[in-house]
C-alpha cells in the first residue's frame, strides 16, 4: 500500500541540499590555495559538483515533475529520504576525500532514479513527450560508466558517461519540451501535453542514437572526430528543438538567459576539442555556463511555478538578470584561465560562481517563506 501523498515536493529538500553540494565543492579550491587542506582536490571538487551538486538538482526536479508529467503515483515520503540520504552521504565521503567510496555511491543513486522512474512507468505505460526516451537513455548510459569504473577503474571514462554524457542526455531530452515552453516561444507545447506521434518518437531515438555514439567514438579514443560531431548534433537539436534562433512571444530575462546557455552548451563542447588547446577550460564553459546556467533557470521555473509565485517574475527580475551575467562572468575567466587552475582568474571566477548561487538562493527562499 503507498503512503499518503504529503505536502513537501522533493525540490523544497533537494534544490537547497544541491547548492550546499556546490558550496562545498568549490571551497576545495580556496582551502587548497590557502593551504588549509593538504590533499589535491581535483577528483573531490568533480566529485561533489556532478554527483552531488547537479545530481540533486535532477533528481530534485525528476521527482518533482516526472509523477505530473506521466500522470502516476506522487512521490512517497520513503524516496525523498532515500534521495537526500544519498546526497548527505556524497558530501560526507567528499569531505573526507573518500572520491572511490563517493565514486562507487554514484551507481546506487543512478538505480534509484532508474527505479523511481520504472515504477512510474508501470502505472502509466506511456511517454508524456518524444524527448522523455532520453531521460532512461541518459540513466543506462550512466549506470554503464559507473559499472566501468567499478570494475576497471577508469575515471575519465566514468566522468565522461556518468557526468557528462548523463546530464547532456538530460538537457537535450527535457529540453525538447522545457526550453520552448519557458522562453515562451509560439506554439510550444506543455510538458503534460501529448503530441506523440510515431514519428516523433523514431526521430527521437535516431537523434538519441546518433547524439551518444559521439561518446562511444570518444571512448575509441576518436576524441577530435566525437567532439566534432557532437558539437554540431548538439547545434542542430538547439535550434530544430530548442528554438534558439525563433523569437519568443514576449522576450523574458530567462528566455534571453536560456538563449546564453543554450550557446553556451554548444561552445564548450567545440572548446573541448584537443586541437584548440582548450580542452580543459572547455569542459568547464560546459559546465558553469552550460550545465549550471541551464540547471538554474530551469529550476527558477519550477520554483515559481510550484510556489505560487507569478510568472511575471521571469520577464525583467533583476536578480535573475544578476545570476545569469555572474555565470556568464565565471564562465569566460575560467576560460580565460584554461589550464592555470591556480590563478587568480580562477579565483575571481569561483567568486562570480559564487555570487550566482547566492542571488539564485535569496529569491528561492523568499518565494518558499512567502507561500510556506
Amino acid at each position: 500500500m503507498e503512503p499518503k501523498n504529503h505536502d513537501i515536493e522533493p525540490y523544497k529538500i533537494l534544490f537547497p541540499i544541491g547548492i550546499l553540494c556546490s558550496v562545498i565543492g568549490l571551497s576545495f579550491w580556496i582551502l587548497f590555495q590557502s593551504r588549509m587542506i593538504n590533499f589535491y582536490p581535483k577528483e573531490s571538487h568533480g566529485n561533489l559538483m556532478y554527483f552531488g551538486f547537479l545530481w540533486t538538482f535532477i533528481a530534485g526536479f525528476l521527482m518533482t515533475a516526472v509523477p505530473k508529467m506521466m500522470s502516476s503515483m506522487a512521490v512517497t515520503l520513503a524516496e525523498i529520504s532515500v534521495a537526500v540520504s544519498f546526497s548527505f552521504l556524497q558530501i560526507i565521503l567528499t569531505i573526507r576525500n573518500e572520491t572511490r567510496l563517493s565514486s562507487y555511491l554514484v551507481l546506487f543513486q543512478l538505480l534509484f532514479l532508474l527505479f523511481f522512474l520504472i515504477r512510474r512507468f508501470i502505472i502509466s505505460r506511456k511517454f508524456p513527450f518524444a524527448g522523455f526516451i532520453f531521460i532512461p537513455t541518459a540513466l543506462l548510459l550512466a549506470l554503464s560508466g559507473a559499472i566501468i569504473f567499478i570494475t576497471t577503474g577508469n575515471r575519465s571514462l566514468f566522468l565522461l558517461l556518468s557526468g557528462e554524457a548523463f546530464v547532456l542526455n538530460l538537457i537535450l531530452g527535457l529540453g525538447s519540451r522545457l526550453v520552448p515552453v519557458i522562453s515562451r516561444l509560439p506554439n510550444a507545447l506543455l510538458p503534460h501535453q501529448n503530441s506523440n506521434t510515431k514519428e516523433s518518437f523514431m526521430s527521437s531515438i535516431i537523434f538519441a542514437i546518433l547524439f551518444n555514439a559521439t561518446y562511444f567514438m570518444q571512448a575509441l579514443d576518436l576524441i577530435n572526430l566525437a567532439l566534432i560531431a557532437r558539437t554540431l548534433i548538439i547545434a542542430y537539436a538547439l535550434i530544430k528543438y530548442f528554438g534558439l534562433l525563433k523569437k519568443p512571444v514576449k522576450w523574458t530575462v530567462v528566455g534571453v538567459g536560456l538563449k546564453i546557455t543554450s550557446t553556451f552548451l554548444a561552445l564548450g563542447t567545440l572548446l573541448s576539442i584537443p586541437y584548440f588547446g582548450y580542452s580543459l577550460a572547455g569542459l568547464h564553459v560546459l559546465y558553469i555556463g552550460g550545465f549550471v546556467l541551464i540547471t538554474l533557470l530551469i529550476s527558477t521555473r519550477v520554483v515559481l511555478a510550484h510556489g505560487g509565485e507569478s510568472l511575471d517574475y521571469e520577464i525583467s527580475s533583476k536578480k535573475v538578470t544578476a545570476f545569469i551575467a555572474c555565470l556568464i562572468m565565471a564562465s569566460l575567466l575560467r576560460l580565460l584561465a584554461n589550464t592555470h587552475s591556480t590563478s587568480n582568474l580562477v579565483l575571481f571566477s569561483f567568486l562570480f560562481f559564487v555570487a550566482a548561487l547566492v542571488l539564485w538562493t535569496i529569491k528561492m527562499l523568499k518565494v518558499e517563506t512567502k507561500n510556506g
